[in-house]
């Protein structure tokens, strides 16, 4: 008790010396909660900036032209569905949000448009799942690319056929002026149903989950990776985006 009274006596005796070592310990705290938490929110906001910005990886089949493809963008050959499975079964690969796509060019309407079939989930490694990328469609609806909607005077909440299959507007994409303007997205299933093309698709696309060392080649290394995961794919890095 004597011991806290001279305390209380020294301050009272010191009060500018106490107020200012107490107003530096307060500073000390603030600037270390404030650099704890702008850190944190930094490395959440570059996460979702990752999301954002799209998918870096795409797997085609090996025999794919590439001068067709960047001219087309997307394969002429196609590859069982199966194989995406084969992402879900090694826990030591270098790649996330790993989603099936099957696109075809099609005659729709007078119109050619791309049509593009999405898997409704994506397939992770062992301990990596994550929240989801893509947007979910459901069976029987698509969302329509902004010319594709525009230039049929199309809205949301209507109906519309494509290849003899009834569909719900679910939704119309905003203005991206590029190819997807002309894309109409299905759920996979229907895409494959419609084309004929049942437990097929012609591209995975992921991101790249690994940030890798200077002077390594990062795409070097995951083909060779793909090359004993799926040997009857090649992997494509979009540098730009990566």
């Amino acid at each position: 008790m004597k011991m806290i009274q001279l305390i209380v006596k020294e301050i009272i005796h010191r009060k500018l010396n106490f107020a200012l070592s107490l107003l530096a310990i307060i500073l000390a705290v603030a600037l270390f909660t404030s650099f704890f938490t702008t850190g944190q929110a930094s490395k959440r906001e570059t996460t979702r900036l990752m999301r954002d910005i799209g998918f870096n990886l795409r797997i085609v089949p090996k025999e794919t032209d590439l001068g067709k493809f960047w001219m087309t963008g997307f394969s002429e050959f196609d590859m069982p569905e199966e194989y995406v499975k084969r992402f879900g079964e090694y826990e030591n690969i270098s790649y996330n949000h790993v989603t099936a796509i099957l696109n075809k060019k099609i005659l729709w309407n007078d119109r050619e448009v791309i049509l593009t079939g999405v898997a409704p989930e994506e397939i992770a490694a062992p301990g990596k799942q994550k929240s989801p990328m893509i947007f979910v469609i459901d069976s029987g609806t698509v969302h329509l690319g902004y010319e594709v909607a525009r230039s049929q005077g199309i809205e949301k909440g209507d109906k519309i056929v494509i290849l003899g299959k009834p569909f719900v507007v679910a939704r119309i994409l905003p203005e991206s002026g590029s190819e997807d303007d002309i894309r109409i997205y299905g759920n996979l299933g229907d895409v494959q149903g419609i084309l004929g093309m049942e437990g097929r698709i012609n591209e995975v696309k992921a991101l790249e989950c690994l940030c890798f060392t200077p002077g390594r080649d990062p795409i070097a290394d995951l083909r060779k990776e793909l090359e004993v995961l799926l040997p009857e794919a090649k992997v494509l890095r979009i540098q730009s985006i990566a």
